[in-house]
Formats: structure tokens, C-alpha cells, sequence
């Protein structure tokens, strides 16, 4: 659950957040954040930038099977089946 909550601060934040942030934030140790980043960069959900770590494409590509998607993409499909008629 604490990996759920590193990957949670880090989805939220502007930009790239450092170790230093992201173990003050948690209140966790500094090398307990740093092996549970390395596990998690490990599964391609972060990536380790200049800066600090962000999001990886791991976290987009899991994103793709939500259920809602298909809720959305059925709701879309006829005003997309337009638009490809009229183009």
C-alpha cells in the first residue's frame, strides 16, 4: 500500500519529484522510498528523469484496460462514426 501511495504523489505532482520529496512526503526513509522507486521503475510504472521520477508508460498502458474506457468508447463511437463519414 505505501507503493500505492509513492506512485499516487507522483501521478499528482507537476513535474518530476525527487527522492528527497517523495520520502518526506511519506515519511518513510529515504532507502525504503529508494528501493520501493527501484522496484516500482523495475515494472516500468516510474521512470527515473533528471529531476527525480515521474510516471512511466507502464501506468498509461495499465490505464488502457479500464472498465470505463469501454463505457467511453461506446459512448463516443457514433459521433465518431460521423466525424469519419464526413471526412
Amino acid at each position: 500500500m505505501r507503493a500505492f501511495g509513492l506512485l499516487e504523489r507522483v501521478a499528482r505532482a507537476d513535474g518530476p519529484l525527487a527522492l528527497q520529496a517523495l520520502a518526506s512526503d511519506a515519511g518513510l526513509p529515504k532507502p525504503t522510498v529508494y528501493r520501493m522507486l527501484n522496484t516500482l521503475e523495475d515494472a516500468g510504472v516510474v521512470e527515473r528523469v533528471d529531476g527525480g521520477y515521474q510516471l512511466g508508460l507502464r501506468m498509461f498502458e495499465l490505464g488502457q484496460h479500464a472498465a470505463r474506457r469501454t463505457a467511453l468508447r461506446e459512448a463516443a463511437l457514433p459521433y465518431l462514426q460521423d466525424l469519419f463519414m464526413a471526412t
